[in-house]
């Protein structure tokens, strides 16, 4: 590294003239001509005498125009002195706080030729050690942790113990997202303890976590005047089949019951993924899964199910035939099982009669179908006693046909459910709307979505479904759209948006 650089490097071609003034000094010595005269005797004695001094004021003349002239071209060629190299003009070695940062993300586990990217890291990390001095100062942090490192600011004596570390170093799952972790890093260089800084970032460079705000922080560093190494330990190779996820789709899971689950699979291979089977473990119980057919570059859901024979926790995992990268070859969810499901169905019309209230015919196909298991447990009840009882904490609350609701009762619903109650609303020419939208609705700010206008007697049919996967809905999506043409409305309550747009309000079918 050199101490001395120039910001006009071609100006200094200039210097060439120096060699002017040695060339004009060499050709008039060579014009005098030797003349014999008497008193030149005398003047000959008295040069012999003064010969060194008039030698040396002569050589002081010409180094002098030399050095006019490199000075000159030196000073519009712009020179800099950066610190960096000051040590070796000082015949010695600038101290230096260096800084190593190791990738140990998910996909550092990638193996090639028997030996994964973050066991290369760990090579890389070691030859860079013994390029730090034994007077500068070291940081270790591992990209995960960037706020956390290893080692800070030690002074590189102990070799042999930072290199133990380095090998012992642990490989983490996690995601990394490399500006996030380069703003972490930067409080480290700040802090350093010399002001020549210096940033080795040992990666597989892999594109994800890398974006257009790391490059802010690179821009930062360099006006810092920072060095930054990258060095690329990643494999060519990006064959690679993960479990991107699992989840759950049934939302409850009950005992006794077959509980959904969904495992989304990415074959990023070059190769049609078949006849490969994944194993499903419930419990520490394994069975066996036939995967189909996926394309390179494709992406499969694969629908799963298992049953729970007791309530509580339990734990469901999926893996897939271990890989180069073993690390996304396995998910895993807890699951929280149990025995029943309290429904609480407020009745706003009550009726003596079998069948005649509002709620009657949604509790008798609710006892149906929890058949032996008794896995609904329906409690109905009036407005008028609903009103004037404590709100227990049911898993689902339906309000059917109810006349209003006072502000307490509202702010009680919107606590269960910011707590993770169901709760269903069905309108009738009993609901006042503007109870419904002062308590409820809240200019948007309440629980209901749209704002109530007023009951409008009016035939509608037709029941146009929105994209209901994933929706109580979802069960009518299967039916085949001429039954739902049967169904018959002849007063309806009208409704306006507030945001038609608004991500948080979803439509899942329409008159």
């Amino acid at each position: 590294m050199t101490a001395l650089s120039f910001l006009s490097p071609f100006l200094l071609w200039g210097m060439l003239l120096a060699s002017v003034p040695i060339i004009i000094h060499l050709l008039f010595r060579r014009r005098f001509r030797r003349i014999e005269w008497a008193p030149m005797h005398y003047l000959k004695l008295s040069l012999q005498r003064n010969r060194r001094r008039i030698r040396l004021e002569q050589l002081l003349l010409l180094a002098l125009r030399v050095a006019i002239v490199l000075v000159l071209f030196c000073v519009v060629a712009r020179p800099v002195l950066r610190a960096q190299g000051l040590g070796a003009w000082l015949g010695g070695r600038s101290r230096t706080s260096q800084l190593i940062v190791i990738d140990d993300s998910l996909s550092m586990a990638f193996s090639d030729s028997g030996r994964s990217a973050f066991q290369h890291a760990q090579d890389v990390a070691a030859e860079i050690l013994k390029s730090v001095g034994s007077e500068d100062r070291l940081t270790l942090v591992l990209a995960s942790r960037p706020t956390l490192p290893l080692l800070r600011e030690i002074e590189a004596t102990d070799r042999e113990a930072v290199l133990r570390q380095l090998g012992e170093l642990p490989l983490s799952d996690a995601y990394v997202s490399w500006d996030a972790t380069l703003e972490g890093i930067d409080e480290l260089v700040k802090s350093g303890t010399y002001p020549i800084r210096r940033v080795a970032i040992v990666t597989d460079l892999r594109h994800a976590g890398w974006d257009a705000r790391v490059g802010e922080i690179g821009s930062r560093w360099a006006a810092n005047r920072v060095e930054l190494e990258i060095f690329d330990v990643g494999s060519p190779r990006t064959d690679d089949i993960a479990l991107l996820d699992l989840v759950q789709k049934d939302r409850v899971a009950l005992v006794g019951t077959a509980t959904g689950f969904e495992a989304v699979l990415r074959n990023g291979g070059s190769a049609e993924l078949e006849g490969i089977d994944a194993t499903l473990t419930v419990d520490g119980r394994p069975s066996a899964v036939r995967l189909p057919a996926i394309a390179p570059g494709s992406t499969a859901r694969i629908p799963l199910a298992a049953t729970f024979q007791e309530s509580g926790m339990h734990h469901v995992s999926f893996a897939l035939p271990g890989d180069d990268l073993r690390g996304d070859d396995q998910r895993w969810v807890v699951v929280p099982v149990r025995d029943q499901l309290s429904i609480l169905l407020v009745d706003g019309e009550p009726s003596g009669e079998p069948l005649g209230g509002e709620v009657d015919f949604l509790a008798l196909a609710l006892s149906l179908s929890a058949g032996e298991g008794d896995a609904w447990q329906v409690e109905v009840t009036t407005d008028t006693q609903w009103e004037a009882t404590p709100l227990a904490r049911p898993d689902l609350v339906v309000l059917a046909n109810l006349p209003s609701l006072t502000a307490e009762r509202a702010g009680e619903l919107e606590r269960l459910v910011r707590d993770g109650c169901g709760l269903m609303i069905f309108v009738g020419d009993q609901v006042d709307p503007d109870n419904y939208n002062r308590v409820l609705y809240r200019d948007g700010a309440g629980l209901l979505p749209v704002r109530l206008e007023s009951p409008i007697d009016a035939d509608a049919s037709g029941l146009v479904l929105e994209d209901a996967e994933g929706t109580p809905l979802e069960a009518l999506a299967q039916l085949d759209p001429a039954v739902l043409e049967r169904i018959r409305v002849r007063k309806i309550m009208s409704t306006r948006a507030g945001d038609e747009t608004d991500p948080a309000v979803r439509v899942l079918a329409r008159w």
